[in-house]
């Protein structure tokens, strides 16, 4: 049971319109240079088809407009710094998530990842290699989900992940990946110099275990981080209610 490396759709949310406008412009476009090279004069051959111009403008403008009005809608979920959701749209996230898990009494997981030792490294390399460092790591996290799965920074150097349809045995097989990931990875640091970073995770799992609301499962999850950090950072650890069927009964596609 494993989950798929393939990119998560946050990533090409907010580009979506621009290239739905281009594929609408290519078209008309594709088709008026078609018949120049086929030897019409291209005056002639625009006002022949002038009907199929002033559509490809109206659709074209159409789109360009909707774009304006979903993309500030979009981005105000999108985290500035790293591209992945922002808290904001956690917080949404996780109640939806939530009551999905609860009324169809399916897995779910939520993973609390932060970064060890960031100040640390802002102070000695600077701020800019410590936002360098976030964005690799938000990249490596993207790497590790799957396309229904959700990112999102949720504090100065911290990130949360839900992991639909994961039961505890998958959602930590997938933050041990991250963990070694993120701990194998270098970073450079001016003069030909590298460093490297880890990561705490923390792991809940929700499988009809007693946790009914957001807030008592945000709860759990910090305290499975602090866990982590307590215990020397640079791994997993998870806490909470689970069932004994609940890694047989959750079974995952293979990509």
């Amino acid at each position: 049971m494993l989950h798929s490396s393939r990119h998560s759709r946050q990533d090409d949310t907010a580009r979506f319109p621009v290239w739905l406008a281009l594929a609408v412009a290519a078209l008309p476009a594709g088709w008026w240079l078609l018949r120049v090279l086929g030897g019409a004069e291209p005056v002639a051959a625009l006002r022949a088809d002038a009907g199929l111009f002033l559509y490809m403008g109206l659709a074209t403008l159409a789109v360009l407009l909707l774009d304006r009005r979903i993309r500030p809608h979009c981005d105000g979920f999108r985290d500035p710094l790293t591209g992945v959701f922002a808290a904001e749209y956690f917080a949404r996230r996780i109640q939806d998530e939530l009551a999905h898990a609860r009324r169809k009494g399916r897995p779910l997981a939520v993973l609390r990842l932060d970064v060890d030792g960031l100040q640390r490294v802002n102070r000695q390399f600077g701020r800019a290699r410590g936002d360098a460092v976030l964005r690799k790591v938000a990249h490596q996290l993207l790497q590790q989900v799957r396309e229904d799965d959700t990112v999102a920074r949720t504090g100065s150097d911290t990130f949360s992940i839900i992991l639909r349809e994961s039961g505890l045995e998958d959602a930590m097989q997938v933050a041990e990946r991250m963990r070694k990931g993120i701990e194998a990875a270098t970073h450079k640091a001016g003069q030909g110099r590298v460093f490297a970073v880890t990561a705490s995770i923390g792991v809940v799992s929700y499988w009809r275990s007693g946790v009914v609301d957001p807030e008592t499962l945000i709860g759990l999850l910090d305290d499975a981080l602090g866990q982590a950090q307590r215990r020397g950072g640079n791994q997993a650890v998870a806490v909470g209610h689970t069932r004994r069927a609940e890694v047989a009964a959750t079974v995952l596609p293979v990509a």
